[in-house]
């Protein structure tokens, strides 16, 4: 009951600011659903279609060409809405949509605790329809995107409060992540590494703070690892295609020198390009209040340009700071986006706009937050004395 009362209390001193989100989260909806055709169908659509069939039919969990995260979702989704309601499926990505922007707006709260920040950001990203647009699509963008934002502010709270607890829901959800897509296998390393770095340089009760990173990492990674025996053994142990596909170093060596021999713009610039399938206002005679939003929604992608520099200014801040709990998280959030894009390069992988996509607003999260500390900065320190003067 006290729990419920706590929850009532910061309900409404946040009432406000989330008016206003969910009020520009009906806008960037309502932009979305008007666009034609509604339902985007590729032939990975299809893939996992299948994998959904085989999922309900046979209780296959063990397929060799899907993880069976996104099949599980359109298996139950099939069960109830019918196996060829596939706009029953668009609203509920549009959910999962709305809740990871929700979960967004919580987790900036949670580390700057500043209301109108975390409103102003998150409303910026709930009217983006390069990020929307995914909701369209019967793939698995959608779902990874709220599992990585749900990943990420599971983190945020094991730092704030590093408990078992914390510590296994973090584990749940970065083996939740990789079971939707397993490109990002290396994401709960990357951050657990960062976080035992951190906790090293804060130099503050080391041993019991590794041993719940320690903890971590071992549970999320001996689930993965369950999981790929059970695999090999379903196979014959053989290697599932969707681990050889999504690892193909030494096959794609001489397109990642390629890509490692541009400057770090141009790779960025090269997986950072929005989805072909989102078209632009000027060019579909759109609504004069939509290409608004498109223009809108284009330059906060090319705020990603400012990534090198925001990534070594926070890398800067961390080692100095490193008990500051918001450059920390920022800097994970930069360092997530820098890794992902470096992978995908690397890689070569041929779906990089797939697994570009469900980090970009970690980019703009970042560069928003520096960017309005950098104004309110400004005008503190330059602005204000002059006014005083």
């Amino acid at each position: 009951m006290n729990i419920a009362r706590r929850w009532a209390r910061q309900a409404r001193k946040h009432a406000v600011a989330l008016v206003i989100m969910l009020s520009v989260i009906v806008i960037g909806q309502i932009a979305i659903f008007t666009q034609r055709p509604l339902i985007v169908l590729t032939g990975n659509s299809q893939g996992y279609v299948r994998a959904a069939i085989a999922l309900a039919t046979q209780l296959d969990l063990m397929q060799s060409l899907r993880t069976p995260g996104y099949a599980v979702l359109l298996a139950v989704l099939f069960t109830f809405g019918g196996w060829a309601d596939y706009l029953f499926i668009v609203i509920v990505q549009a959910v999962l949509v709305i809740v990871a922007l929700v979960e967004i707006y919580v987790l900036l709260w949670n580390v700057t605790r500043r209301r109108w920040l975390a409103c102003c950001i998150a409303s910026l990203l709930s009217a983006n329809l390069y990020l929307l647009n995914w909701e369209r699509s019967l793939l698995a963008g959608s779902l990874t995107f709220w599992a990585i934002v749900t990943a990420l502010l599971c983190f945020e709270r094991f730092v704030h409060a590093m408990r078992v607890q914390s510590a296994l829901a973090f584990a749940l959800g970065s083996v939740v992540l990789a079971l939707i897509q397993p490109f990002f296998l290396f994401l709960p390393a990357l951050l657990l590494i960062a976080l035992f770095v951190r906790v090293l340089l804060a130099r503050q009760q080391i041993r019991r703070k590794v041993l719940y990173v320690l903890l971590a990492l071992a549970v999320t990674y001996a689930c993965l690892s369950g999981y790929l025996v059970g695999q090999a053994h379903a196979h014959g142990n053989n290697a599932p295609a969707w681990a050889t596909n999504t690892r193909s170093f030494a096959a794609s060596s001489d397109i990642a020198a390629v890509w490692l021999a541009q400057p770090s713009s141009d790779i960025a610039a090269s997986v950072m390009v929005p989805s072909s399938s989102v078209t632009t206002g000027a060019s579909t005679g759109e609504p004069f209040w939509v290409q608004i939003l498109f223009a809108l929604s284009l330059a906060e992608q090319g705020l990603s340009w400012l990534f090198p520099l925001l990534l070594i200014v926070l890398m800067v801040q961390v080692w100095k700071h490193p008990k500051d709990p918001q450059r920390f998280i920022l800097s994970v959030l930069a360092l997530v986006v820098a890794s992902t894009v470096v992978l995908a390069a690397l890689d070569a992988h041929s779906d990089w706009y797939a697994v570009r996509f469900p980090v970009d607003w970690a980019s703009i999260v970042v560069a928003g937050v520096m960017v309005l500390d950098g104004i309110a900065w400004f005008y503190e320190n330059l602005v204000g004395k002059f006014i005083e003067i």
